[in-house]
């Protein structure tokens, strides 16, 4: 009896632990270590406990995620290039994210998980509108005037009043969050599209609490439009298109829908036609106000995008690390050697700041599947899209807002190097192995299925 008291006790701790690590990595990622290493602990407890009452066949894509993250560990060759975006401790960082699936196995996940995500995801864009709106108003002659980051740091201004304040907002915003707040605006705006996803799906499925839900849902695509990120504006764009297929199949034309079509078309183009210029801003400020690398990347923004740039490079680089790959933290190396030498510093001005230890600027693949390539190769690369596939393979046991979550995490990791950056090391596991729970949670029917969670006291 008093085992299985124990055992329930270290249960809801560890849902506690969960509640608390999806709060905090959306909020400030720093102290994510800190729960992620308590979580982790209780989870080994718990799974120490009651292994033989575990259905493992349920949790076996949290053991191969581990594997992943060993398996880069093991695979290092050469000195690793600790810097801003690369964590100082790279090893023993990927080895603790090993941990974070032992969290989730086990665990049946609870409602509250999604409204811990929206409210902290809430919170923290509300804290950087109010710094981003300090910082890009003052008072001038007893008049309170907007004053554009171009204006106050060059002298110059590149752009209508209403390209201004869209620019301003997203780069204060940027640089605010990124700096200061500690959260990287691409991955604000995945927590705002995620919440979008939860609350849409709450007005489907619920009557009640109509009218603040969708004053919610502007707010949220206020958030992904002011975070200026293309990443979210492909998903979102994707996203659209499935709920469109979805649509037509089942013929479902109520509102809600249709309002999600439309909002988040209309975000996705005022932000090609209006806000994508914004990001020039920030260019702007890493290439010290060079004004004819601004011009032409005024001019034509997706061509010079230093990014696509950088993929194409990679690729036609490639005979250089395939088939077994460069080894684990080779990739900045490898940039540095053949991105440059071809494309000069105009652009890698982009990426002005990011230094090894000898002082030479190094970059990020920023792409999830590239990387893996670079540094793994083939046998990396399979191995981590094997991994990825194994959600489809379970959308049998999943909701249509599970099948949705997949999706922007996908479209996440094709943008972020989930290999290296903090950040989207931590999103991608905490997403991955709570996709996972909720795929063990519901059989095909949709109904609770509560047979890994086997009551101890039989």
């Amino acid at each position: 009896m008093r085992f299985s008291l124990d055992l329930e006790l270290l249960a809801r701790a560890r849902q506690w632990a969960v509640c608390l690590a999806i709060a905090i990595l959306v909020i400030h990622y720093h102290f994510f270590p800190v729960i992620m290493g308590i979580g982790s602990f209780l989870g080994l407890l718990y799974i120490g406990m009651a292994w033989r009452n575990i259905r493992w066949k349920d949790w076996w894509p949290l053991l191969l995620l581990e594997l992943f993250y060993v398996f880069s560990v093991i695979n290092i060759r050469g000195e690793l290039n600790p810097n801003m975006y690369y964590n100082t401790n790279w090893p023993e960082m990927q080895l603790g994210l090993a941990l974070v699936p032992f969290m989730f196995i086990g665990l049946r996940p609870k409602r509250c998980w999604a409204t811990i995500w929206v409210l902290s995801s809430v919170a923290i864009f509300t804290a950087a509108l109010v710094v981003a709106s300090y910082n890009s108003f003052q008072m001038v002659e007893g008049a309170i005037r907007f004053i554009p980051y171009s204006v106050e740091k060059f002298g110059m201004n590149l752009f209508s009043p209403w390209q201004s304040i869209i620019s301003g907002f997203s780069f204060f915003s940027y640089m605010q969050l990124a700096r200061n707040v500690g959260v990287w605006p691409a991955f604000l705006s995945y927590c705002l599209v995620v919440s979008l996803i939860v609350v849409l799906h709450r007005m489907y499925k619920e009557r009640t609490k109509f009218w603040s839900r969708l004053l919610l849902c502007a707010y949220l695509l206020l958030g992904i439009f002011l975070c200026n990120t293309r990443m979210m504006f492909l998903c979102l764009l994707v996203m659209c298109g499935i709920l469109f297929i979805r649509m037509l199949v089942r013929k479902d034309y109520r509102p809600i829908p249709i309002w999600l079509l439309t909002a988040s078309a209309a975000c996705v183009i005022a932000v090609f036609f209006v806000g994508s210029r914004g990001g020039v801003i920030r260019v702007q400020q890493t290439t010290k106000g060079d004004s004819s690398f601004v011009s032409t990347l005024w001019n034509d923004i997706l061509r010079k995008d230093p990014r696509i740039d950088l993929w194409i490079c990679t690729w036609h680089e490639r005979d250089a690390f395939l088939p077994w790959g460069l080894g684990s933290g080779e990739c900045g190396n490898f940039i540095k050697e053949h991105y440059y030498d071809k494309y000069g510093d105009a652009v890698g001005n982009h990426y002005e700041g990011v230094v090894d230890r000898k002082g030479i600027t190094i970059v990020q693949m920023h792409n999830m599947f590239l990387d893996t390539a670079v540094e793994q190769g083939y046998p990396g690369l399979l191995y981590l899209l094997f991994m990825l596939v194994v959600p489809l393979l379970r959308v049998g046991r999943m909701k249509f807002i599970h099948i949705l979550l997949y999706v922007s995490l996908l479209v996440l990791i094709s943008f972020e190097s989930v290999v290296y950056s903090v950040f989207a090391i931590a999103f991608f596991t905490m997403i991955y192995c709570a996709l996972i729970a909720y795929s063990n949670s519901f059989s095909a029917s949709g109904s609770l299925r509560l047979s890994s969670m086997r009551d101890t006291n039989a």
